[in-house]
């Protein structure tokens, strides 16, 4: 054993690491040898596979602290050194690793040129082991921690986490998927959206996720899994077993996944992922049967309402093109013929979502969803599912309860009855329902076919292309079925058992079902005539499953058709049974969405409800609250506007609050409903390769700069004050490095190395509201792209500082965007519209907005802009896309004739542009991207379209009550 080599007091330690070494060594190539014979794979060992007991880890540690008392580390002791930088990284928890890695080695002296030793070791161990190798953004982004974090495996910090994916999945385990790691993989990382921001970067590399995946579940089933040793398996195991919560989630996932195999067995080969293109995806979603659900309700003014049921693309997201998962997981969406205009959070389609009230009748073949992401292959593939067909009318049987679901077989049967809507001249011989059955358009007419006469309802059957049903009757029994529509299709979730009755109304006679579940022979099962006979379908995987009724009765055959969806039960928090719907938008924010007011959330339920809620910010590592405040109560409902000046007035503006937010890396929300209903938020500080941190004693702030790029050459930084903000000066960033820690002034500090940047504000020292009243002047600036380009870049690195709590940082903050966006306007129009707008914000009246509006137009050939402009009031409503289109409109309409029109496609992306850097242009060069110096050449050459558009945005400042203050607008979100 290793600890039989180590030195006692006054012993020779260098030896004795040359001893540890050679142990390792041989253990590594053996365990090498073995795993490549096993499994095939090349690189598949991890470091964290060294075999060593508690009391061998502690003691390889101190011999390694002894060893450095005669300076660096040697070359000749580099296993042992890889092996002590991974267990740091097992131990690793939150944002830093190198402060864990200093504390654990005191006498190592840190510094670019030492990480870089450790990453080498790695690398060797790779060459010589067949080690696993990082990949993905996250390996890119931190090149030198990466290492020892892959190498311990399954990091303490992220072991909880990781078991609660692996049971949201465990109901769609397929042998297919758990033989497949990368597959495996993908499907982790699809059920785990709204987890911490730590744990999404490390499942990004899916395949190393699917191979750890694999052995926590099927180790010891197959030796297709021997992907660990048992050893560090078992350590695994054992560390998760000590949180109650997480070993109950495993046993119950590791029973899923081995009575799957059990099932299916094991096949081999490769499986590679499924939907590489948009028609294998088209044909994966339906066989997964995800399809939209509509019903028709009473409202309570008595006419019919329409409503949308979206179904929970998370069973096929891993198997999806990856643009398709992507824009599903991170691209916002709206419903544009739902009565809600606001986007719907990214990620929503990945869970269970509230049924969505239409506002008027979709258009038939047109997409119920459209990404914010236009154009996508995500929105192009969605488009032919999440529709409602290309049909002139839609049938919908009256159900028990009083509402109406769609039939999506357009099959009717004596005894029921019907609802059909369309456009009222498809509708001719139905009564139509009163005035205010409307669905702008659509009319709602009643069928009941008992009341028709046999020739009359097979005529009305042709001309509305609907089928009359048999005499077969065909329920699903037993535990009550997620979803049946009366007409032949059923939903069930996968532990609710599969059982149908079946009757018929003739004499004696016999049922075939035809599957590929029951082979090429069908199922026959003897009827007698009003008695049911029970079926059971299982074994039945998730999907969709077709199957063929045929039943003979004498000399008659009458054929039938029962279609079955088995899903997963929902992922995440179902929304649809309970009372209390919690839209949070993004789904998972980290701590600088939540406290830069990026994070919105809307509460909707009974009204009138309370609702408590609790925040609190925590430090990594530390189970105490830095500080923790319970917020007022509040009642339902609350939209975003509301809750954010809710959350803004009780917790981040607290004094308090805000001394403690530099320090926390995380913060816990908490939104307790009662009885109808709560859901907690963490949301962890983002990570990232290059970054700032501010620290305050009792008077004076401390700048500290943290590089995990793990790259050689020092960043460079510059430092911007308030009072110029667009002139750098450069700063030694050499005292800033190994957590040294630099006596700021107040201003933008700016690092960049290799591609990264990060930049922080550090806030003025200020005794009183005086000494916060900066006056930020800029440089002068040629009227040219390129110092309009200059400028945008030096209000993006403004715009994107991390903001400390204070308000000695804000306030001067917002001061310094406001002058970056008067200059930049000012540029651009001139003067004498600046004149205009200066003078109508000190008036507010009348008189100084018609002045402002027509300084709008400078030419004759403009002047018909101003009349539109005086006359139309819808403007300034609704989103900013919405604007845009209306603006667009009216300036091709107004200068139709005009030597300087162009073409109205043309024009729709100069205004988007125009009225970006009208109302936000420290975010346009981003928008923008290449196409950024030939816009703002479009805009130099034709200001005119910047007047209009920041004519709009004063226009709707004005409307919203939210005059000039100073302060970066927020209602523009684009």
């Amino acid at each position: 054993m290793i600890g039989n080599h180590l030195p006692g007091p006054g012993g020779h330690k260098i030896s004795e690491l040359d001893n540890i070494q050679r142990e390792l060594e041989g253990r590594f190539t053996a365990l090498a040898k073995k795993r490549s014979e096993s499994t095939g794979l090349s690189k598949c060992v991890f470091a964290f596979e060294h075999g060593l007991s508690p009391s061998e880890r502690n003691d390889v540690e101190q011999a390694l602290l002894s060893s450095l008392s005669f300076g660096q580390p040697q070359r000749r002791h580099w296993l042992a050194w890889v092996v002590h930088a991974t267990e740091i990284g097992y131990d690793y928890v939150g944002l830093e690793y190198w402060p864990i890695f200093q504390k654990r080695t005191p006498r190592w002296r840190d510094g670019n040129d030492s990480r870089d030793w450790i990453r080498q070791q790695f690398k060797r161990f790779t060459r010589e082991f067949g080690g696993v190798e990082p990949s993905g953004a996250w390996a890119n982004q931190f090149s030198i921690i990466c290492w020892p974090i892959t190498h311990s495996v399954l990091p303490q910090d992220l072991q909880n986490q990781f078991v609660i994916s692996l049971g949201r999945l465990q109901s769609r385990y397929t042998s297919a998927l758990l033989r497949n790691p990368a597959l495996l993989g993908a499907a982790i990382e699809s059920v785990s959206s709204d987890a911490g921001a730590r744990f999404r970067q490390f499942i990004k590399n899916t395949e190393l996720v699917g191979l750890i995946a694999s052995a926590l579940l099927l180790q010891g089933e197959s030796l297709e899994f021997e992907v660990l040793e048992h050893a560090t398996l078992q350590r695994i195991v054992g560390d998760l077993e000590r949180r109650r919560h997480a070993k109950d989630l495993l046993d119950r996932a590791r029973a899923r996944a081995r009575r799957t195999i059990a099932m299916h067995g094991l096949g081999h080969g490769e499986v590679g992922r499924q939907g590489a293109g948009t028609r294998d995806s088209s044909a994966l979603l339906t066989q997964l049967g995800l399809e939209p659900t509509l019903t028709l309700r009473l409202g309570s003014d008595g006419s019919w309402q329409g409503w949308l049921r979206l179904p929970d693309m998370s069973s096929a997201a891993p198997m999806l093109p990856d643009e398709v998962r992507r824009t599903l997981l991170e691209s916002r969406f709206r419903i544009p013929s739902g009565r809600r205009t606001k986007p719907w959070a990214a990620g929503a389609l990945m869970f269970a979502m509230p049924d969505i009230e239409f506002a008027r009748w979709p258009e038939p073949s047109t997409p119920l969803v459209q990404f914010e992401d236009s154009g996508s292959a995500a929105e192009a593939l969605l488009g032919s599912k999440l529709s409602i067909g290309d049909s002139s009318t839609w049938l919908f049987r009256l159900r028990d309860d009083g509402d109406a679901r769609l039939v999506k077989g357009r099959t009717i049967r004596g005894g029921a009855e019907y609802l059909v809507v369309g456009e009222e001249g498809s509708l001719v011989g139905l009564p139509l329902l009163d005035e205010s059955a409307e669905f702008g358009g659509a009319r709602v007419a009643r069928l009941w076919p008992d009341a028709l006469e046999s020739d009359e309802l097979d005529t009305l059957c042709e001309r509305l292309a609907l089928t009359q049903a048999t005499t077969l009757r065909v329920w699903p029994v037993g535990m009550p079925a997620a979803e049946w529509d009366g007409e032949g299709n059923v939903e069930w979730v996968t532990l609710q058992p599969k059982l149908v009755a079946v009757t018929a109304d003739c004499a004696d006679g016999v049922l075939e079902l035809r599957n590929a579940r029951f082979g090429t022979e069908p199922l026959r099962v003897p009827l007698v005539s009003g008695r049911p006979a029970f079926i059971n379908l299982e074994p039945i995987e998730v999907g969709e499953h077709n199957f063929e009724l045929s039943l003979t009765c004498g000399t008659s055959v009458q054929a039938g058709r029962l279609r079955v969806v088995v899903r997963e039960p929902t992922t995440g928090t179902s929304q649809r049974a309970l009372p209390l719907v919690i839209t949070p938008s993004p789904r998972s924010p980290s701590l600088e969405e939540f406290w830069d007011g990026r994070f919105s959330l809307d509460l909707d339920g009974p009204e009138g409800h309370l609702v408590r809620v609790k925040a609190a910010l925590f430090r990594d590592g530390v189970s105490s609250a830095l500080i923790e405040r319970t917020l007022p109560s509040v009642h339902l409902p609350v939209d975003t506007a509301a809750w954010r000046e809710h959350v803004e007035r009780h917790f981040i503006d607290n004094s308090g609050v805000q001394n403690r937010y530099d320090e926390a890396d995380s913060c816990l929300l908490a939104v307790d409903g009662r009885e109808l209903g709560a859901r907690e938020f963490r949301m962890e500080r983002e990570q990232t390769p290059l970054r700032w941190v501010l620290s305050r004693d009792s008077k004076d702030y401390c700048l500290e700069l943290r590089d995990d790029t793990g790259r050689l050459e020092l960043p460079a930084v510059v430092w911007y004050s308030f009072d110029k903000p667009d002139v750098a000066v450069g700063v030694d960033s050499a005292p800033l490095q190994n957590s040294r820690c630099l006596e700021p002034e107040g201003g933008l500090y700016v690092a960049r190395v290799d591609g990264f940047m990060c930049s922080a504000i550090v806030p003025l020292q200020a005794h009183n509201l005086q000494d916060l009243n900066c006056r930020p002047s800029l440089s002068y600036h040629n009227r040219s792209a390129r110092d309009v380009m200059g400028l945008l870049g030096h209000a993006a690195s403004w715009h994107s500082a991390r903001i400390p709590g204070q308000l000695a940082a804000q306030y001067p903050m917002w001061r310094v965007l406001a002058s970056f966006e008067y200059k930049l306007v000012e540029i651009i129009v001139g003067s004498n519209w600046m004149h205009a707008e200066q003078h109508y914000q000190r008036q507010r009246s009348a008189s100084s907005w018609d002045a402002l509006t027509e300084a709008v137009a400078t030419t004759q050939h403009d002047r018909p802009l101003v009349g539109v402009l005086k006359v139309d009031g819808t403007l300034a409503r609704g989103v900013p896309r919405e604007r845009c289109e209306r603006l667009t409109s009216l300036i091709s309409q107004a200068l139709a004739f005009s030597p300087t029109a162009i073409p109205k496609a043309q024009l729709m992306e100069r205004m988007e542009f125009a009225l970006r850097f009208a109302s936000s242009p420290q975010t346009v060069g981003a928008w923008a991207g290449d196409r950024l110096e030939s816009l703002l050449t479009d805009l130099l050459e034709s200001p005119m379209h910047l007047r209009a558009a920041r004519w709009l945005v004063l226009a709707t400042d004005a409307v919203a009550e939210r005059f000039g203050d100073g302060q970066p607008r927020t209602d523009w979100e684009w």
